[in-house]
């Protein structure tokens, strides 16, 4: 059984992870950090869905 890497679930836990060190340790800057990671993360998620999803009415075919 192969096992999948996901890039993007794995760049996303490791974002809530910072956001939680940063609140356990009461440090804003590690705060930042992942709350900027996961801000950023999920721009380029929507930026490439916005991308490649194919909308019906939108593409049409030309002769």
């Amino acid at each position: 059984m192969k096992i999948e890497f996901n890039k993007s679930l794995n760049t996303n836990l490791i974002s809530v992870a910072f956001i939680i060190l940063g609140v356990i340790t009461s440090s804003q800057l590690i705060k930042s950090i992942g709350f900027f990671a996961l801000s950023g993360a999920i721009t380029n998620w929507l930026a490439i869905h916005m991308l490649f999803e194919k909308k019906c009415r939108i593409y049409t075919a030309q002769a």
